[in-house]
């Protein structure tokens, strides 16, 4: 399941996180999960033509990620929580996190939803599964469901790339105007 998220300015992404839970029959336990993807893409068709996003495609192993358990009282359910460092220009974009599971012998694994009143979650109740190549059993490409995934994610915003120069460059000349200070006020 993808959801859409939206940033107003350039902006260093650091935490993705999701809500997971392990189901169907089964199901063992989410320590069976052989690796995490998170994928953002730029927009739904190319998260429909491909599982690997076009903006940022990363696989984590279990030990580089944190599951915190339970979560929501689910024994079958915790708080994933990934470290990254991804600057993203003002816009829409859509995350993803998918486990690297064997259903048939551990279940699935998927993302917590709601389908809580559209005013309440950021970006609406849009978030939607994609199909690349058919494999999944649905007819539409995306599939829209009529909730939010639970994909809180953090970060800070940059600054534009004019106003970080010259913060840099005003920087610099402190850091010059110090050393020269300090060579005038100690002679050989």
């Amino acid at each position: 399941m993808l959801d859409d998220f939206t940033v107003t300015g350039p902006s260093l992404l650091t935490k993705v996180y999701a809500a997971v839970e392990g189901f169907g029959t089964n199901f063992v336990s989410l320590s069976n999960v052989t690796a995490w993807n998170v994928e953002i893409y730029s927009s739904l068709s190319a998260a429909s033509s491909s599982l690997a996003g076009d903006v940022y495609s990363h696989i984590f192993a279990p030990a580089s990620v944190t599951l915190t358990t339970p979560f929501g009282g689910d024994a079958n359910a915790a708080l994933f929580n990934a470290s990254t460092a991804i600057v993203l220009p003002a816009g829409t974009y859509y995350v993803a996190v998918l486990a690297d599971n064997s259903a048939a012998a551990n279940g699935e694994v998927g993302v917590y939803a709601t389908t809580g009143p559209a005013g309440a979650t950021p970006g609406g109740l849009n978030a939607c599964q994609v199909n690349p190549g058919g494999g999944f059993g649905f007819t539409s490409n995306p599939n829209p469901l009529g909730l939010d995934a639970a994909y809180p994610l953090g970060g800070v915003a940059v600054p534009e790339p004019a106003a970080a120069l010259s913060l840099c460059a005003t920087a610099g000349m402190l850091a010059l105007s110090r050393r020269r200070r300090h060579r005038i006020s100690f002679p050989a």
